[in-house]
């Protein structure tokens, strides 16, 4: 099951659910259109510390 699938699976149980994609290929569509794709962020790898709570800390205050 890639991300999408997961998300949307998520989404069925949860539809508020807060998810982060995380992937290498920052040319993926999901990772230019996250939101479209039903998640709240999005991270590139590798990422930093820094990165990883910036992100979550965006995603959990919404």
């Amino acid at each position: 099951m890639g991300g999408r699938e997961a998300v949307r699976a998520l989404r069925a149980l949860d539809p508020e659910v807060r998810a982060v994609v995380m992937s290498g290929h920052s040319d993926d569509q999901v990772m230019q259109e996250y939101s479209q794709h039903g998640f709240k962020g999005a991270l590139t790898k590798p990422f930093d510390r820094e990165a990883l709570l910036d992100v979550l800390s965006r995603v959990l205050s919404d």
